[in-house]
């Protein structure tokens, strides 16, 4: 009796935690947490009541794991516990707002490798085959709000407003129906609907939105399914649709899909905006599987076509064409072709495939690349030819697949840098690949009467052991590649052995350079008695070079850790008096001391370069009239410059010694001083210093000023292309003054001092002109400068130099090196042609030369042919209005009206160059 007591009790406690489990809140909460210790990522939740058979009420879930977050708002949830007793999930609520989920940039994509495909569609065919599912699913009622689907990887995001389901999948009846409404990217409304039974069911699937009106309608019972559209618009094209499947003992299925000029780029600017696409296939998947598919996609910048049929064995065809590489890959562009064919047991099929493009960079250009490879697994021929530029490669592999190892034979490299320079094999090289063990033969390139380099080596379990050898006494095929260069002779020796972990090898050996010499013909310059060491242990990499030019030496030495995890190593260059360009006109010598530490991508210069003899005298041209800046058009693309690899700091010292010489824009004079020039992260460089100019002289005009021995540009760690001024320039005229006092009169001479004298920036300079004589205007004395004599003796002519160099000089509004001065603002903002002092003369009806004068003038096209153009005299007040008409570029009629009279005169215009 004890015994069942004891037991009944044991079972009430058991139902009473079973109850207890089931119909409280902990219970819930103890599933959850079951729930989170099973769950690969972390679940939390900031409210949660309810009870497990429902209803179930939570706010803010938040579930994180590698790949994905997922984000609920609000999730309320109900459900039929009992009907489970049917074989039923019956859902009878079930509300979600605001659910947020986000994919990883490391979330893993779907490999749809052959082996997936076939394993997905095989549980698809025996879903059909087996519909009776072991527990049916209803749905009451299920709502989706605010949903936001954001992929990281794909840069996307999409936005749907609501989801609302409705399902009853039983033995007996199926009954399901599904709305999307999609905000983002773009809206559109999808709905699924499903009625019938698993003997004879229904299905219509709609998609409408922005030029988009589809519909596809479906019959279907335990053995078949068809599928056709009623309407077909689908994004400003059409989309045809018809699928007959059947799967009593085997799949079979039968149809087409046609679509016409679909726009995708109403979805995303960035996808095609004309896609055509014709698939027909069918088939059997019984055994002998058979097969004939043709698939034809025609795209704006491309097109692609591919033919499958299998009957015991497999026919593959295809043949794509890209007119435009650039609509797929940003920084490239060019043309890209394939075609081939595949035969046979796709085990060991027989292929025959062929490629050809021409790729374009912003940098560089392969102008023809084509290659074929043929034959099957186990035997195969790759052949390639391609051109860079001037340059040529053509290649032959022939290639084995036996008992898993790859053994190929390099039966021809031929690489012509020109036609009289070809390197060749000088013997077949032959090349074994297993999963373990790859070894390469000697691989020998021989250039004729020039020298060969050779390549061997192996690598075993990751374990790379190789060497390289170089020979070469001849260098002019290097003219190819570096065309501001010659090199007539020199010997370079070199042995490299590589050996190792194939990540981080362990590099020894020495290379030598000997007898070498490089001539630089734009610089004049010819390097003799060349010689380069490069010794390496295996850790540190020594290098030295040393050359001399005019008998003066350059030496560089330095070194690389290789057992560094990043680059590293140090440079140091040193010379004496070694020129460095030596042309007609700039010649200039530099003796230095410079320290060049590297280590990853940074770079840091420092030290000092002294530049003791100079001769700096550029070509002088003369200024020639140019297009106004506001009538230059620049089309295209503006595209930033690329960010460098390299980043430089700098901090070296400049010494100019008193041997520099400075003859440019009329001035000449003798130049030194010193200046540290450092640059920073920003890549600007800055100076602080002084320059100055010794025994200076300034020409213009025919008139001569001497450069105040004090002028210098000075830096106080400013940019160095806009240092502070300190320039004076002054000239002495030969003046005699009369003297009048007490009824005599007489002469004196009082020499006259005119100068001017820069102060402020190079951008934004100061310009005053000085003298000895307080009552000179700022005119007079530029009249002297310029002239030597006042401008009270001008001629008309004179008088307009004077004021375009008062215009150049005091009126820029941008400094010096500005942009322009106020006239020419004022003439861009009226949109005037013309607005300035120009010098004229007028003539009488028989076109004789009456009066040269300065006068203001204003000028504006009114259309194409028409033209007005006003002008006042500034010593002569003589106004003249003109209009002309231009017939074409060569005939013309002017009409003239002045104080002076009226006038009309047929033009005609000879242009030559």
């Amino acid at each position: 009796m004890k015994t069942v007591l004891r037991t009944l009790f044991l079972f009430l406690i058991l139902i009473a935690g079973i109850l207890t489990f089931l119909l409280t809140p902990m219970g819930l909460k103890l599933s959850l947490d079951a729930t989170n210790y099973f769950l690969p990522g972390k679940l939390t939740i900031q409210k949660i009541s309810g009870i497990i058979i429902g209803p179930i009420d939570i706010k803010q879930l938040h579930y994180v794991n590698k790949t994905e977050n997922i984000e609920i708002g609000q999730l309320n949830f109900d459900w039929y516990p009992t009907a489970l007793l049917k074989r039923e999930f019956h859902i009878s609520k079930l509300n979600i707002d605001h659910l947020h989920i986000t994919t990883k940039d490391n979330a893993s994509v779907n490999q749809w490798t052959p082996k997936n495909i076939e394993k997905k569609a095989r549980s698809l065919i025996n879903s059909f085959k087996e519909p009776h599912a072991v527990f049916s699913l209803a749905i009451d009622q299920a709502h989706l709000s605010n949903l936001q689907l954001n992929n990281l990887q794909k840069k996307s995001v999409v936005r749907i407003s609501s989801i609302n389901l409705h399902t009853q999948f039983t033995q007996k009846k199926w009954d399901a129906a599904l709305v999307i409404a999609i905000q983002q990217p773009h809206p559109f409304l999808l709905k699924l609907q499903i009625y019938g039974n698993p003997a004879h069911y229904q299905t219509h699937l709609s998609l409408q939105g922005a030029h988009t009106n589809w519909n596809l309608m479906g019959i279907g019972d335990k053995q078949h399914l068809s599928l056709n559209t009623e309407k077909n618009k689908l994004l400003n094209g059409t989309l045809d649709m018809h699928l007959q499947l059947h799967w009593q003992t085997a799949m079979q299925w039968q149809g087409h899909i046609h679509a016409n000029q679909i726009n995708f780029s109403l979805i995303n600017p960035n996808w095609i905006n004309h896609f055509s696409m014709q698939i027909n296939s069918n088939g059997d998947n019984a055994k002998p599987f058979s097969t004939t598919s043709d698939i034809h996609v025609s795209m704006p910048n491309g097109t692609f076509h591919l033919s499958i049929k299998h009957q015991k064995i497999w026919h593959i065809t295809w043949h794509f064409k890209m007119h435009a590489l650039s609509h797929w890959f940003d920084k490239t562009s060019g043309y890209a072709e394939s075609r081939g064919k595949i035969d046979g047991d796709l085990t060991n099929p027989h292929f025959n495939i062929f490629f050809h493009s021409t790729l374009h960079t912003k940098k560089e250009k392969l102008h023809d690349i084509q290659a074929t490879l043929s034959g099957d697994f186990k035997k195969h021929i790759l052949r390639s030819d391609i051109v860079y530029q001037k340059q040529k490669m053509h290649l032959q592999l022939d290639g084995d697949w036996h008992d898993q190892q790859w053994i190929g034979n390099l039966k021809k490299l031929t690489i012509i840098t020109s036609p009289q320079q070809v390197w060749h094999l000088n013997k077949p090289t032959h090349i074994m690949v297993t999963k373990k063990v790859i070894t390469i033969t000697p691989l020998c390139l021989v250039l004729p009467n020039a020298g060969d380099i050779c390549i061997t080596g192996k690598s075993i379990n990751q374990k790379l052991d190789a060497s390289i050898n170089i020979n070469i006494h001849h260098f002019n095929w290097l003219q190819v590649w570096a065309r501001n260069l010659h090199i007539p002779k020199g010997k370079l020796h070199a042995h490299f052995k590589i050996a190792g972990d194939i990540n981080h090898p362990k590099i020894t050996g020495a290379l030598e350079l000997n007898q070498g010499s490089i001539i630089f013909p734009r610089l004049n310059l010819t390097l003799h008695n060349i010689s380069a060491a490069i010794l390496s242990d295996g850790k540190i990499l020594n290098f030295t070079a040393s050359a001399d030019s005019l008998n003066q030496p350059v030496q560089l030495k330095g070194f690389v850790d290789l057992f560094q995890p990043i680059i590293s190593g140090q440079i140091t260059i040193t010379s004496n008096h070694f020129p460095i360009i030596n042309t007609e006109e700039y010649a200039v010598f530099v003796s230095s001391d410079l320290n060049v530490a590297i280590k990853g991508n940074q770079i840091s210069v420092t030290g000092q370069i002294n530049i003791p003899k100079a001769r700096i005298q550029p070509n002088d041209y003369q200024t020639v009239e140019t297009l106004p800046a506001n009538d230059v058009v620049y089309v295209g693309d503006i595209t930033p410059p690329p960010i460098p690899f390299w980043k430089t700091q700098v901090d070296i010292m400049l010494h100019i010694g008193n041997d520099v010489h400075l003859k440019a824009s009329g001035i000449t004079a003798q130049l030194g001083g010193s200046i540290r020039l450092q640059q920073g992260s920003t890549g600007d460089f800055f100076g602080t210093g002084q320059i100055t100019a010794q025994k200076g002289v300034y020409s213009l005009y025919g008139q001569t000023l001497t450069v105040s021995p004090d002028s210098s540009l000075n830096f106080t760690h400013s940019l160095i292309n806009n240092p502070t001024l300190n320039i004076k320039a002054s000239k002495v005229i030969q003046s005699i003054s009369t003297l009048g006092f007490s009824g005599f009169s007489g002469f004196s001479r009082d020499n006259l001092i005119v100068g001017v004298e820069l102060q402020g920036s190079i951008k934004s300079p100061k310009v005053t002109f000085f003298s000895n004589r307080a009552n000179l205007s700022q005119a007079n004395i530029l009249s002297y400068l310029l002239l030597g004599y006042s401008n009270s003796s001008s001629t008309a002519g004179n008088t307009d130099l004077l004021i375009r160099a008062l215009g150049a000089i005091d009126l820029k509004s941008q400094g010096l090196l500005g942009k322009e001065n106020i006239a020419s603002q004022i003439q861009s903002g009226l949109g005037l042609n013309e607005l300035g002092v120009e010098s004229e003369t007028t003539v009488d009806a028989l076109g004789n030369p009456l009066d040269k004068q300065s006068a203001f003038v204003v000028g504006k096209s009114l259309s194409r042919h028409f033209y007005v153009r006003y002008s006042f005299g500034l010593l002569t007040p003589v106004n003249v209005f003109e209009l002309r008409y231009l017939f074409n570029e060569n005939w013309a009629i002017q009409t003239d009206s002045s104080s002076l009279g009226n006038g009309a005169d047929i033009l005609y215009t000879i242009s030559t160059d």
